[in-house]
């Protein structure tokens, strides 16, 4: 079933003159798999990073934005020409694009393995490490705001004194 911009390609260009399956699969994937739709997805790969997927989101939630970028890597991978579906170009661009961020330098520097699972779980639990050094530390006495309300004085004439 075709969804949207293939079914509007559909309606506009294939339903009116294209008569067999075969001209129909030619013509689809001159537009969707051609060559400028090829660059413009290497384009795409190139811009991406943790920053543009930060702003992207409007978030300063760096766990979804890692979740974010891999899925898009992902889905942007298999677009690209066939020299970029490999496991070891989507490593090179995840440990590349995670490197600026410090919340993965450690997992990038540290990583021993070239395994795009391995790096992604390094990366995640470094996000975590990473939140709880820069969470705010707790008040060993947390100062609390009373009201008016709350606020008692004690007039001498009704303390109890055993001096009288």
């Amino acid at each position: 079933m075709l969804k949207n911009a293939a079914l509007q390609y559909y309606h506009t260009v294939c339903s009116p003159n294209i008569s067999s399956l075969l001209e129909l699969r030619q013509s689809r994937k001159s537009n969707f798999e051609g060559r400028e739709h090829q660059k413009y997805m290497l384009v795409k790969w190139n811009e991406i990073s943790p920053n543009t997927i930060l702003k992207k989101i409007e978030s300063n939630d760096v766990e979804l934005a890692l979740s974010t970028l891999v899925i898009n890597l992902r889905n942007i991978r298999m677009n690209l020409s066939p020299e970029f579906h490999a496991e070891k170009i989507l490593y090179a661009k995840l440990l590349q694009a995670c490197r600026t961020h410090p919340a993965w330098t450690i997992a990038c520097s540290t990583i021993n393995e070239e395994d795009t699972a391995a790096l992604i779980n390094s990366l995640r639990s470094n996000v975590a490490t990473w939140k709880a050094q820069n969470k705010p530390t707790i008040e060993q006495f947390p100062r609390r705001d009373l009201d008016d309300s709350e606020i008692l004085f004690i007039d001498p004439r009704y303390f109890n004194s055993n001096s009288n």
